[in-house]
Order: C-alpha cells, then sequence, then structure tokens
C-alpha cells in the first residue's frame, strides 16, 4: 500500500512527458520534474521557511506537517517553491518553452515530480499513509494542479508576446489565485479530518481535487494532439508544394503514421513547430532550413 502513491504518481509523470512529444521536449519535462519539482522546489521552500522562522516537521503540503504550521505562511512557501522551479524551467529551457501547452506540459512536471520526490521521503521517514485507499493512491497528485497554471500563464505570456510587465503581472495573478486555491483545499482537508456534518462533503471535494490531475491531463494531451495537427495542416502542406515533404509523408502523419519511421516522423513534426516559432516571431529561419535538411537526410538514409 505504501508504494502505491509513488508507483502511481511515477506513472503520471510518465504520461505528462509522454504528453509532451508534440514538442518533442519529454526529455525536458522528465529534467524539470525531477530537477524542478523534486530538488529545486522542496529547497526553496524549507529555504523560506528558515527564513520566516516556521518550523515544518517533514516534507512541505503532507498531512502530517499541515498541523504544525500557520496555514498562510505553508501555502505561502510551499507555493512560492513550486512557482520557482516553473519560473527556472521558463527562463532556462526557452528554446522549448513557447506556448501555453508547454508551459502547462512543464508545470504539471514540476507539481508530479515535487509530490513524487515527498512521497518517496515520506515513505523513508515511515509516517503512515492516511484515508482510504482511493485518497492515498493520489495523495500528493493534487500538486501538479496550480503549476500547470504558473507555467501555462508565462507561456501563453510569450506565445502572445504580450508586454514583459504586463507578462508578469499576469503570471503574479496566477500565483496568487494559486495561493488562495490551495489555501481553500488546505481548510477542507482540516474540515474532512474534523467529525461533523461538513466532513463528508468536505472529504468529496479533496478527493476531487486530488483526481483532477488526471483529467487535466487528459485534456492537455487532447491539446496537443490537436494543437500538433493544426501545424502539419497549416505549415507542411507548403513543405509538399516545395519538394521538402511527400504528398505520402504528410497524408501519412494526418491519417495513419504507423508507416513512417519514428525518426522522420519528430523531424517532421520539428520542422513544422520551428515554421511556427518563425511566424511567431519566437525562432529564426535558419532552424527551419536545418530541419529541412534533416527531413532530406532522413529520407536518404530510409
Amino acid at each position: 500500500m505504501r508504494l502505491f502513491p509513488i508507483l502511481f504518481t511515477a506513472g503520471y509523470l510518465g504520461f505528462v512527458a509522454y504528453a509532451g512529444r508534440t514538442g518533442q521536449h519529454s526529455v525536458g519535462v522528465a529534467a524539470v520534474a525531477l530537477l524542478g519539482g523534486g530538488v529545486l522546489a522542496p529547497v526553496v521552500a524549507r529555504l523560506l521557511t528558515w527564513m520566516v522562522g516556521v518550523r515544518w516537521e517533514s516534507w512541505p503540503g503532507f498531512m502530517s506537517v499541515w498541523h504544525t504550521a500557520p496555514v498562510v505562511w505553508l501555502v505561502l512557501v510551499e507555493e512560492a517553491g513550486k512557482a520557482v522551479a516553473v519560473l527556472a524551467a521558463y527562463v532556462g529551457l526557452q528554446p522549448q518553452y513557447h506556448s501555453g501547452l508547454d508551459g502547462a506540459l512543464f508545470g504539471l512536471g514540476v507539481g508530479a515530480g515535487y509530490a513524487l520526490a515527498g512521497q518517496v521521503v515520506s515513505l523513508l521517514e515511515g509516517l503512515p499513509a492516511l484515508g482510504v485507499p482511493l485518497h492515498v493512491l493520489g495523495a500528493g497528485l493534487a500538486q501538479a494542479m496550480l503549476p500547470a497554471l504558473y507555467g501555462a500563464l508565462l507561456g501563453f505570456g510569450r506565445e502572445w508576446k504580450l508586454w514583459g510587465q504586463l507578462r508578469w503581472a499576469i503570471g503574479a495573478a496566477g500565483w496568487g489565485a494559486g495561493v488562495a486555491a490551495s489555501l481553500a483545499f488546505l481548510h477542507l482537508v482540516r474540515a474532512s479530518q474534523v467529525p461533523g456534518p461538513w466532513q463528508v462533503p468536505a472529504a468529496a471535494l479533496v478527493l476531487l481535487w486530488e483526481w483532477a490531475p488526471v483529467g487535466l491531463l487528459a485534456l492537455v494531451h487532447v491539446w496537443a494532439r490537436r494543437r500538433e495537427r493544426a501545424l502539419l495542416l497549416r505549415f507542411l502542406r507548403e513543405e509538399v508544394a516545395a519538394d521538402v515533404v511527400t504528398e505520402e509523408e504528410f497524408l501519412a502523419l494526418l491519417v495513419d503514421d504507423r508507416g513512417l519511421p519514428r525518426p522522420l516522423r519528430q523531424a517532421l513534426v520539428r520542422l513544422a513547430s520551428a515554421k511556427w516559432r518563425v511566424v511567431r516571431g519566437l525562432g529564426r529561419e535558419d532552424e527551419v532550413e536545418a530541419w529541412r535538411d534533416r527531413v532530406r537526410r532522413l529520407r536518404r538514409a530510409g
């Protein structure tokens, strides 16, 4: 039973990375999850708790410590740690971070990595698993919800080329909304543990919140597939006319790409993405030429 949350969250993280294949940054999602969510976010949270004089006995955000710190400080510090990890991905992975979809994927990675690391630490420290099995399985996964919001807002700011101060203002507003939502969730958790007429509704809302990231990932997956198809339709049709992409390859991408070699398919998707970045003023034409050359080389080798 103690391993179920770890295995479930690890599987969830794998699906997040798989959803990132549209932009071909699955490795980036995994790195952000493990380094940003699993290392940077908790380190920042610990540092902030030390600065404000709050003591946590164990991992930030898990039930064993939710009664050991002032509510507002706990929420502010924890969400600040995750927001810093999302921001680090935004600054450090600019070649892969161009849209709201990219940001949502990196944010989900940060949250899932944070939850996974916390579950591992809880297991090593021998902390008891609380609640019914359905709760235990999803415990900690709710950490993925709010970083996805922060990441998506930063990505939309870059995608829409918003004025710099406005972009950061929107990000700050998203963080404020996240803090408020996290605070509400924390009060729901506490209400679900106190006998009374509110206990059952509060417990149901806690479960709904914890499992909401599964539905969110499904939406992101659909979003990624629709975006990929739109990019291919818009930008690769031109490459067919220019004899860079064959008609057979173009139709295969849109209908059934199982006959295409995986490296060639990835190169075609990256070519469409590179052309989109040029149109949006986020990339350079030489990147497009580089992917055209790669498509030609793969076809000759293939």
